[in-house]
């Protein structure tokens, strides 16, 4: 069922944001945000079945402590959140593992397998 399934993808990159959109946009409601505050509202708000989330984003909320602030949240904290980033260092998998991210994807990556992965999560 097209578009049955909401992803909040929080990326202050517009041109990424972009191709990530059109890669999923046919198979799932994309909600976007460039900013960790803006990604909290719509999370609460929204209701999204997959959080995909920058790590450093602009306005003093980066990704960490966004994915934090979802998994300590009531009515947040079973949304599945993934990490995106250009840091493949295992240090910071680490540090996002343990704010609570299921996920961390290095950019770059392949849209189709993100759109796999995102299959695979939620299926249909």
């Amino acid at each position: 069922m097209p578009n049955s399934r909401r992803i909040l993808l929080v990326e202050d990159n517009k041109a990424l944001r972009d191709i990530i959109v059109v890669t999923l946009m046919d198979d799932f409601e994309i909600i976007e945000a460039d900013r960790g505050t803006d990604a909290l509202k719509r999370a609460r708000t929204r209701d999204p079945h997959l959080v995909i989330l920058d790590l450093e984003l602009p306005g003093g909320l980066d990704g960490i402590s966004v994915c934090g602030l979802l998994k300590d949240g009531r009515q947040t904290r079973n949304i599945p959140v993934w990490i995106l980033t250009g840091y493949g260092d295992s240090q910071f998998e680490e540090v996002a593992r343990s704010a609570g991210a299921e996920d961390y994807i290095v950019k770059p990556f392949s849209p189709r397998e993100l759109l796999g992965k995102i299959y695979d999560l939620l299926g249909e």
